[in-house]
């Protein structure tokens, strides 16, 4: 919306320098009009009637574009990770355009109607007088200089946007990616572990999930360190693993060892920093939202899994049995992932015959993200473009 609000606003300049420059045309006009009795808020009137028809004849024709866009778009930029947005205008769109219409004539209408009646009588009858006056040569250099700053700006953010891109595909986020694959299952199992261990390059398989499910990062709930009051503490993200989780994503134990029962949890560098700075926070309790009193057994070095390239927030490992049914598996291999993975779909469908499981390495599940955004940045890149208006052309020419 930044974007789209920059372009209407390097319009409404490229407009009203237009309107501007027509305006010292008309200043005759205005002054023969003047002259024979018209009144200025009637020209006035008049003026900004013509502005108007011309704003409603562009808002039918945005009005089109705004219905075939979304087509093009799709047509333009379909890749096998293009995301499901609504683009298609609906009512409210509509009346959002109709305003907006209305707004940027007003914007643009009213400073170049003031100036053709802006006239002095006498010189304005005289043949071939004209000229810009200074104040608006003044308003047409501002205007001018708007446009490009506008337009710097737009650029500016297209660099960025391409930039994130570059870094959500480049980027480390601190556990092993290409050889791990996920499978999320249809029914939870509690056999597939061993069958799975069993399939040729596979050397682990654990629990949990190292990415963000959900656009706005991963649920939360409040932790709080023992003897805390409930309210007191801090959202913290909380993931559910197995013992062999860290092993099986190569994530580093920078103190302390993995969980190994309901009541053992391993945090995050960030949270121990958040709540124990400068001391060991190994032994410490903290309690959960539910009341369960969680002992620390281990700090893990911090990953990015919920943006790339910024360290993810305070994060609490919890405690998961892996003898218990499990709805979703990490699977640490070596060798062609293809192969692996079909090996492992084979082994989830004779347990249950009626899965449809498709296991994908993690970074493929990245690579997956990274190019849904890929889509915005392309979209973005489309609408910085902004091309000069004639009348900075012209005058850059010059």
């Amino acid at each position: 919306m930044g974007a789209l609000t920059l372009i209407l606003l390097i319009a409404c300049t490229n407009v009203t320098v237009l309107q501007l420059s027509r305006a010292v045309t008309r200043k005759r006009e205005m002054g023969i009009r003047l002259a024979i009795g018209a009144g200025r808020s009637r020209l006035m009137r008049m003026l900004l009637t013509e502005i108007l028809l011309l704003a409603t004849l562009a808002g039918v024709l945005s009005a089109y574009i705004a219905f075939e866009a979304p087509t093009i778009f799709a047509k333009m930029l379909a890749t096998s990770g293009m995301p499901v947005y609504q683009t298609k205008p609906d009512l409210q769109v509509m009346i959002y355009l109709g305003a907006i219409i209305l707004g940027a004539t007003i914007m643009a209408g009213l400073s170049p109607a003031g100036e053709s009646l802006r006239v002095d009588l006498h010189s304005a009858m005289k043949a071939g007088t004209g000229g810009m006056t200074g104040g608006a040569n003044t308003r047409r250099s501002f205007l001018i200089g708007a446009q490009i700053a506008m337009s710097l700006i737009l650029l500016v953010c297209a660099g960025l946007f391409v930039r994130a891109r570059s870094t959500m595909l480049t980027a480390d986020p601190g556990f092993e990616a290409r050889r791990v694959l996920f499978v999320r299952l249809q029914a939870p199992l509690a056999a597939a572990t061993d069958r799975i261990l069993k399939i040729p390059g596979v050397e682990s398989v654990a629990y949990g999930f190292p990415l963000s499910q959900e656009e706005q990062g991963p649920p939360t709930q409040e932790v709080r360190a023992f003897g805390q009051s409930a309210g007191l503490g801090k959202p913290i993200a909380i993931t559910d693993v197995s013992t062999n989780y860290f092993d099986t994503l190569s994530i580093r134990l920078l103190q302390g060892r993995s969980p190994a029962n309901i009541r053992e949890a391993v945090i995050s560098r960030a949270f121990a920093q958040s709540f124990w700075p400068g001391k060991n926070p190994i032994g410490e309790r903290v309690v959960l939202t539910d009341g369960k009193e969680i002992t620390i057994v281990g700090v893990a070095n911090d990953v990015e899994s919920e943006r790339p390239g910024i360290v993810d927030g305070p994060h609490l490992y919890r405690w998961h049995d892996m003898s218990r049914p499990l709805d979703s598996l990490l699977i640490r291999f070596r060798g062609d992932a293809v192969t692996t993975s079909a090996s492992v779909r084979e082994e989830i469908r004779k347990l249950d015959a009626d899965s449809q499981v498709w296991p994908r390495t993690l970074r493929a599940i990245l690579d997956e993200t990274a190019e849904r955004f890929s889509t915005m940045v392309r979209m973005v890149g489309i609408q910085s473009v902004p091309k000069a208006g004639p009348t900075a052309r012209r005058r850059s020419s010059r």
